[in-house]
C-alpha cells in the first residue's frame, strides 16, 4: 500500500452500524399504521443487519463477483450450472430466512 499523500476531508465516513429501516421514518411509520407494530421488530433487526458492515461487504463481494454460467464441464457435457461467490450464499440466507424470498405472493408482511 503507498503512504497517503495528503489527509482527505470532504468524504463522510463509511455509514455503517444503523437500522436501515427505522432509520426511514416514513417507512416505519407505515409499516406501523398499516401492517401492525409487531412486524416493526422483525424488520428493524433485518434492518440492523443490512447496515451492518458485514452485510455491506457481502454486498459489495457479490457485486464484484457477478454469477458465472457454466455450460459445459470439461469433458464437453452438458452441465448449466451458476457459480456464486459465497457472499451471494450469505445473502440469500438471510432474505430467505427472514421469508423475503416470497413476500410478494404470500399476503403476508415480512420479517
Amino acid at each position: 500500500m503507498s503512504p497517503a499523500t495528503h489527509e482527505v476531508t470532504n468524504q463522510p465516513p463509511p455509514l455503517v452500524g444503523y437500522d436501515v429501516f427505522t432509520a426511514d421514518q416514513a417507512l416505519a411509520e407505515a409499516v406501523r399504521r398499516y401492517a401492525g407494530a409487531g412486524v416493526v421488530d422483525g424488520l428493524s433487526e433485518l434492518g440492523r443487519l443490512a447496515g451492518s458492515e458485514q452485510a455491506q461487504r457481502w454486498g459489495a463481494e457479490a457485486n464484484a463477483y457477478p454469477p458465472v454460467l457454466r455450460t459445459h464441464d470439461r469433458f464437453g457435457h452438458r452441465v448449466d450450472e451458476v457459480d456464486f461467490h459465497p457472499s451471494w450464499d450469505r445473502l440469500m440466507e438471510v432474505a430467505v430466512g427472514a421469508g423475503l424470498h416470497g413476500a410478494a405472493w404470500s399476503g403476508a408482511p415480512a420479517g
